[in-house]
């Protein structure tokens, strides 16, 4: 009995050792699927319950035939809608291939969205097949503008953080992940802005070469001779971020009075009015009598002249050679105050406005003095 036990135990003993002889020789491994590396999915939008556009990239460790598949598989929550191919590029090392719902042409591959899984096929017989080692990559949503212009999306899930698997017949797999975060709400409020000023200027620097000096909150013509002009000038500045803009107006408050007499309003060369400009050429008029009274004329310093400084002076202002004037409303009188400047929209500028001043002859002596009002108005929504 021990004699048999010893045969059956060397032959197994002897089978063994071959085995493990021929093992030794040839070798033996195991086979494992391949391994896409560098996968990532990039998303437009991180937000939770937002559309997102997805660039999905990864390095394909197996050749991928004709025939093969690629699949993708988002998590469950991302909201396929209805993308389809017409939304979806993929790309082999940057060159797209021609994408269809199905391989019935001679397109190189078709994209298919089933659930959470979108899936190309490569066609057979059209050339699309990817060498080891590729960059591929899917475009998917309003990115992808290879046959087409995407105008659907994916609709990202609530907050968390979410796989996307590849996978598919080609044979490689890996999983990435995505993470769907609330956005960070930043708040700052602009207060309203207006500045408005109004600035002295040397007679030098006015427009009008022969004017005396003023400051931000007088006009001085001091003593003055008759039929004779005498000019001054003042430069108002003003900026606001009011939507619509701002107007600025003039208005006297009284004609230029001392006592009972007043200076006349005037009306230039015969033509000016409040709302009229018109040339003020002359000191005297053509009967003898003076063209006397007190208007202003304009000339844009900063901004659009042909808007901002009131269009009449846009090719007659105070440096012209002939420039035109308006007279000034008297509240008074209770005549409107006048448009002087203004813009429809937010603004930074700035004008000289040049005040002219004649009398006559016959003009009863004393100081005569009018106060001057610029309302300035920003256009807030």
């Amino acid at each position: 009995m021990k004699s048999e036990f010893k045969k059956l135990w060397g032959r197994k003993l002897a089978r063994l050792l071959i085995f493990s002889l021929v093992v030794a020789y040839f070798g033996f491994s195991p086979v494992y699927a391949g391994i896409a590396t560098n996968f990532k999915d990039t998303l437009s939008d991180s937000r939770p319950s937002t559309v997102a556009n997805h660039t999905i990239s990864f390095v394909n460790a197996s050749a991928v035939d004709e025939g093969d598949t690629i699949t993708l598989t988002f998590g469950a929550g991302f909201n396929m809608g209805t993308v389809d191919y017409t939304d979806i590029d993929l790309a082999d090392d940057g060159a797209d291939l021609t994408l269809a719902a199905n391989c019935a042409g001679t397109e190189k591959a078709s994209a298919v969205i089933s659930g959470q899984v979108l899936t190309f096929t490569i066609c057979p017989g059209d050339g699309g097949a990817m060498a080891t080692s590729s960059v591929i990559t899917t475009e998917i949503g309003t990115n992808a503008t290879s046959q087409t212009t995407g105008d659907q999306q994916i609709t990202n899930p609530t907050a968390g953080v979410y796989n996307v698997d590849v996978a598919g017949t080609f044979g490689d797999t890996n999983r990435t992940k995505v993470a769907i975060v609330s956005g960070v709400t930043v708040t700052v409020t602009i207060p309203s802005v207006l500045i408005f000023d109004i600035f002295g200027i040397s007679g030098a620097s006015c427009p009008i070469s022969t004017s005396i000096n003023s400051t931000p909150t007088a006009v001085n013509f001091g003593e003055v001779n008759y039929e004779t002009f005498y000019n001054a000038c003042q430069r108002l500045r003003i900026g606001t971020n009011a939507q619509d803009g701002y107007v600025i107006t003039i208005q006297k408050t009284q004609l230029l009075t001392s006592g009972s007499d007043t200076i006349p309003k005037g009306d230039c060369d015969g033509t000016c009015s409040d709302t009229t400009a018109a040339a003020w050429a002359s000191a005297v008029g053509g009967d003898g009598a003076a063209n006397d009274g007190f208007g202003y004329c304009m000339k844009d310093f900063l901004g659009n002249g042909a808007i901002t400084a009131d269009a009449a002076w846009d090719t007659n202002d105070c440096g012209d050679a002939s420039p035109y004037f308006k007279t000034i409303a008297n509240a008074g009188a209770a005549e409107t105050a006048r448009t002087i400047m203004s813009s429809a929209t937010r603004a930074l500028d700035s004008s000289y406005v040049e005040y002219r001043l004649n009398t006559s002859s016959e003009q009863t002596e004393g100081t005569y003095t009018a106060t001057i009002v610029y309302v300035a108005t920003p256009q807030f929504d």
